[in-house]
């Protein structure tokens, strides 16, 4: 009886795992090393990031969407991309096609000077021409491929396609919708994607929810919907859903709004992470309400996802804290009683806690690009990460909830 060859792909798996045992030690990776080598970028600032994108760094080469309804501050999130980018020595392009820009929605940009640059295109298409140019910059020109870029398109659908403004000037709004433009998105995010792989380019756009108009009547459910359907999902590398969950307000001083980020595409690690975090306006001058500067509470967010009822007991157990109302305790810390913010800087700014949180979370430390220099993201000697954007007498604030009978729109701007 002739013997049964022996199957050359047994065990293959288990040789793959104890390769990257040997790499990266105890930690399970479930990638091989030359394509996790390929994955690099600048590093997040905070433990509540690298959860949301299960990454230390946000890696290069990739397509992010922004979706969700207006007001949910995805804007201000593709905002905060731009100042990392620009803090990080690299260039930020706004691509604004909105129109709704204003000095003060832009503070939270800090001070970008001529780093930034802001297009205001009148069509898609001609979007998309400023994206290209600034993808070729990226790719073929010998300072651009060396320099971190960061681009935000706000928003996919800002303004219409040469071919739709030609109908609504001869027939006007009622005889063109939408779709047309989603035809001309689809086929250059799939361009897009491609391109940009391999560069030290990011590129973010945002995607307004829109609720579906029913016609069975106001008791229906209104199903929300995403401009192009789900092409552009496809596409992005990371689409992040935005939800405005409540008003916040502390004083006269800040108001704000609590936003859940939740993950619901990642095609580098899972998907279905969430976090919560605030978006903040300041008013430092009381005599001059006009003045106003606006930031993401990052540190905040990293003391939330601890105290989260679904966050395994691995991660609580990786640094201890206890909270009631809304006062925040660590005894290995010193803390007692603090603020989100307060708690959320001093485990962000430990370098041992940030080490343990990294390996309980299961984060994958991938390497950290700055100045033509790639380093390993466990040397101690790589680059911090860039600063979060807070004042410092906002640390240590408790916002509450806004008064039900405050307007919808906190700030002098809605923050989307």
């Amino acid at each position: 009886m002739a013997k049964a060859k022996k199957d050359v792909r047994a065990g293959f798996f288990q040789a793959a795992l104890d390769e990257a045992h040997k790499e990266y030690g105890s930690k399970d990776v479930y990638v091989s090393k030359d394509h996790e080598k390929a994955i690099y970028g600048i590093p997040l600032p905070c433990t509540a990031l690298k959860y949301l994108f299960h990454s230390n760094v946000l890696p290069f080469g990739r397509l992010i969407g922004l979706a969700g309804s207006p007001g949910s501050c995805k804007s201000s999130f593709g905002f905060d991309l731009l100042r990392w980018g620009v803090a990080w020595g690299g260039i930020s392009r706004l691509v604004e096609t909105e129109g709704k820009l204003s000095e003060q929605a832009a503070t939270v940009l800090g001070d970008l000077n001529k780093y930034l640059m802001i297009e205001n295109p009148l069509s898609t298409q001609e979007a998309q021409q400023h994206i290209t140019k600034a993808v070729d910059f990226q790719t073929k020109h010998a300072e651009g491929k060396h320099l971190p870029g960061f681009l935000l398109l706000d928003s996919l659908g800002g303004n219409e396609g040469e071919e739709t403004m030609k109908g609504i000037r001869k027939n006007g709004y009622a005889s063109r919708g939408f779709p047309e433009n989603a035809l001309i998105w689809s086929p250059y995010f799939k361009y897009l994607s491609a391109e940009i792989v391999g560069t030290k380019m990011i590129v973010a756009f945002t995607n307004h929810l829109k609720k579906k108009i029913d016609a069975s009547g106001p008791t229906a459910q209104h199903a929300k919907t995403k401009q192009g359907g789900a092409a552009q999902d496809f596409h992005a590398s990371y689409y992040l859903h935005l939800k405005r969950v409540r008003n916040l307000v502390s004083c006269s001083r800040y108001t704000g709004i609590e936003i859940a980020i939740s993950v619901e595409k990642n095609s580098y690690g899972p998907g279905g992470q969430k976090i919560s975090a605030d978006f903040v306006w300041e008013y430092p001058y009381p005599d001059r309400p006009e003045v106003q500067v606006s930031y993401w509470d990052w540190y905040g967010a990293t003391a939330r996802l601890l105290m989260d009822p679904k966050t395994p007991t691995e991660v609580k157990n990786a640094v201890k804290v206890t909270c009631a109302a809304k006062k925040y305790s660590c005894p290995e810390l010193n803390l007692k009683e603090v603020t989100a913010a307060e708690l959320g800087m001093a485990i962000d700014t430990n370098p041992e806690m940030v080490r343990r949180l990294e390996e309980a979370l299961h984060i994958p430390i991938r390497r950290i690009y700055k100045d033509k220099k790639v380093y390993d993201g466990r040397d101690p000697k790589a680059p911090a990460p860039v600063e979060i954007q807070m004042s410092p007498e906002f640390v240590g604030t408790v916002m509450e909830e806004a008064p039900e009978d405050a307007p919808e729109e906190v700030g002098a701007w809605s923050g989307e």
